[in-house]
Parts: structure tokens; C-alpha cells; sequence
């Protein structure tokens, strides 16, 4: 099929784009979305070589854009880069291209990752591109389409279309407009966020808060400094309790590698125990006969949980329960840490309120052991309290 379309198209495998060889790159440029904005639904069995007359989404918006004077630019989720999707991409784009004669840069997006609106990565490949290609920077930039989250009458009922430009613009700060804001039939449309996300006002307090937290009780909690702060007492047990995915695992190789590196190591060998149930009580009982420092990664988070441990120790240790608190303890949305850390797939990296629920309504606080708060440092997450995906 490729030898039925331009050779201006270049598949990067997450992403292709396309530069129409008349366009130019003005330094004012308007983002558009290819389906529900520039064209309505086309088949996808039809074929390029057919006669189909290609259907525009509002012919006065059409209009505008062949007499604006800015460069037009679609960037367009299209999650799959299988060859038939990919077809049917270039199809749509070229119909469109032939009918209007409006020279594009389109960047369309294969994959769930960063690059993905409402995500910023596909605004700093524009920007990259731009340059690149253009030799040249876009100085002013405005979104213009109905993924806004807009109201919509579909027969008696009011719906909302998705927000995924809006969420997009207002990630890159830059301005957002309906299709007829910008066309000034509507001074504003209403609109809603969607309800699987946090509003971005929500979404500064919690990072606020987070920050905050961070520069107060929580700042650089050193967990080795505070176990050389306790008394010397034969050795260690040190308890890891936290929600599902919060990073406790990768706490305790932390912890070990610091540990490592300090004057515990001198006298105190350490292991990390993950293992749940009668395996990892049998791989208990070895290591504290053989006075060996112990954490114990998880499932640990209750005084029933514990009791086993504390019961075998009767006071010959010291102990120690580390509570990781996450963004999930203070915002309305809970992150799935383990998978954000290392994820390219962003759809992954939420878990449901039930999950944090069952937890919370297990989780209790040991009454006589030392008892710390953590709030990890983890960047991808910070990124993600800040932009909502």
C-alpha cells in the first residue's frame, strides 16, 4: 500500500510524521486533531484509489485555517502501529490533504507511552522537529479542538466529549479553544474533567502538599543514621509496611546498600526476607538464631502480622517499623509505584481505590517499637502529581 501515498511520512515505530512539502514553518503555529476536528469517521475498508468524498468535520473551520497565517499542526493519538492502522493514518491525512490543499505537519502517536497526549513528550518532539527540520523555534502555540471535555446533546442526554487536548494544553501551558471558541460562535464552552483523573487545580495542592511534606517532618529521612542512633542491642529487625506497589522492596535493597557502606556493617550482617507465610517464618527463626539483621519486606503492616516475629524475638533485638508514605496517604489518586519507576505503558500506572482501601482498613501502628514515617523521592511520580496523563 506505501506505493500509494507520499514519501514524506516517517515511521520512528512510536510515532510517525508527516511534513507536506509546502508547508512552512511560521513561528505562530495552531495544533489541531485530525478525527472529530478537521475530519468525521472514515471507513476503514475503503480505498485510497476509490472516489470517497471525505466528509469535513466543519467546512467554516476549514475556511479559517486555508486563511490563517499560522502553520497548522496535527497531533493525533492513534494507539497501534500495526500496518493496517498505519494505513489507515495515512489514508485519512492525504484524503484530507488532496481535498483542502492545507499543508500539514502531522505527528501521529503509535504507543501508550510519554509521548502519548495529554502527556508533554509529544510537545517536545514538535519542538525538537521544529527545529530540526525548520531550522527555527514556535514562539506562540494554541490547541484547537473539541477534546475538551465539552458538553454534547446526544438525543436526551448531555455527554462529555474527552479532555484530552484541554488536559494536553494545560500541561504545556499553553492556550486551549473549542472549535467554536476559536470561531467565536461560543464565548465559552462548558466543560468538565474527566472523572478518572485529578483536576489540575486538585492536582497543585496535592503536589504542594507532597512538597511540603518533604521539606518538613519527612525531608531526607536517613533510615541507617536513625538505626546507628538506637541502642546497640545485639541486632536488628526492621519492618517494612506500606501499601500495594509503594516501593517497600526497593526500599530494603536500599537499605541493604547503605547499609553496606556504613559502621552497621562492621558487626551486623543484613537480609532482606519477601517471602510470605510459614517459608519465610522458618527463614526468620535461621537468621535471628544466627544473629543475623533482618527486614522484613511487607505483609507486615498490622500488629497481628507482626506478632509472630515479636513473639520469637522476646526483646533480644531491636526493632524498627518504617511506614511508606506515599502520595496515595495524602491525594485523592494512588500511583502504582513499582510499575511507574520502570513503565513505558502509562495506562499501568494507577491501582484502584479499593486496593488502598483493603490495606488502610488492615494497617495498624506498633504501640512500643520505634515507628518512622518515609515519603520516597520517586521523580516519575512527582512528574505525574504535577501532569495528569
Amino acid at each position: 500500500m506505501d506505493e500509494y501515498y507520499s514519501n514524506n511520512w516517517v515511521n520512528e515505530e512510536s510515532f510517525i510524521y508527516y511534513i507536506d512539502n509546502n508547508f512552512k514553518f511560521n513561528r505562530n503555529v495552531l495544533i489541531v486533531s485530525l478525527d472529530n476536528c478537521l475530519i468525521n469517521y472514515v471507513p476503514i475498508n475503503i480505498s485510497y484509489k476509490s472516489n470517497y468524498d471525505l466528509e469535513l468535520f466543519s467546512t467554516h473551520f476549514i475556511d479559517e485555517l486555508k486563511s490563517s497565517n499560522k502553520s497548522i499542526i496535527v497531533i493525533s493519538n492513534q494507539i497501534n502501529s500495526n500496518k493496517r492502522n498505519i494505513d489507515y493514518i495515512k489514508k485519512r491525512t492525504e484524503l484530507f490533504i488532496n481535498k483542502t490543499q492545507i499543508p500539514l505537519f502531522c505527528i501521529f502517536l503509535l504507543k501508550p507511552n510519554y509521548l502519548m497526549k495529554p502527556h508533554t513528550g509529544s510537545w517536545l518532539l514538535l519542538k525538537a522537529l521544529y527545529k530540526v527540520k525548520g531550522k527555527t523555534i514556535i514562539n506562540n502555540a494554541k490547541i484547537v479542538s473539541n477534546d475538551g471535555g465539552i458538553a454534547i446533546r446526544i438525543k436526551n442526554n448531555i455527554c462529555y466529549t474527552n479532555d484530552t487536548d484541554r488536559a494536553f494544553a494545560n500541561n504545556i501551558n499553553i492556550p486551549y479553544q473549542t472549535i467554536d471558541e476559536y470561531m467565536r460562535y461560543e464565548q465559552k464552552n462548558e466543560f468538565r474533567w474527566s472523572n478518572d483523573i485529578i483536576e489540575p487545580s486538585v492536582r497543585e495542592i496535592c503536589f504542594d502538599k507532597i512538597t511540603n511534606y518533604r521539606k518538613t517532618e519527612y525531608n531526607n529521612v536517613s533510615i541507617i543514621k536513625t538505626i546507628e542512633q538506637m541502642p546497640k542491642k545485639g541486632f536488628y529487625v526492621i519492618f517494612i509496611m506500606g501499601s500495594p506497589c509503594s516501593g517497600k522492596t526497593k526500599l530494603a535493597n536500599k537499605i541493604v546498600k547503605d547499609w553496606e557502606k556504613s559502621s552497621l556493617d562492621e558487626s551486623h550482617a543484613v537480609r532482606v526476607l519477601s517471602n510470605h507465610g510459614k517459608k519465610r517464618h522458618r527463614e526468620f527463626k535461621k537468621l535471628v538464631d544466627d544473629r543475623i539483621s533482618v527486614i522484613i519486606d511487607g505483609n507486615c503492616h498490622n500488629n497481628k502480622l507482626r506478632s509472630y516475629y515479636i513473639n520469637y524475638l522476646k526483646d533480644t533485638s531491636i526493632m524498627l517499623v518504617i511506614d511508606i508514605l506515599l502520595g496515595g496517604m495524602c491525594i485523592p489518586k494512588l500511583f502504582n509505584h513499582s510499575k511507574l519507576e520502570n513503565c513505558n505503558n502509562i495506562s499501568n500506572t494507577l491501582y484502584s481505590n479499593s486496593v488502598f482501601d483493603i490495606y488502610k482498613s488492615q494497617r495498624s501502628v506498633p504501640k512500643k517499637i520505634k515507628f518512622i514515617s518515609y515519603l520516597p523521592i520517586i521523580e516519575k511520580t512527582k512528574y505525574i502529581t504535577t501532569y495528569r496523563y
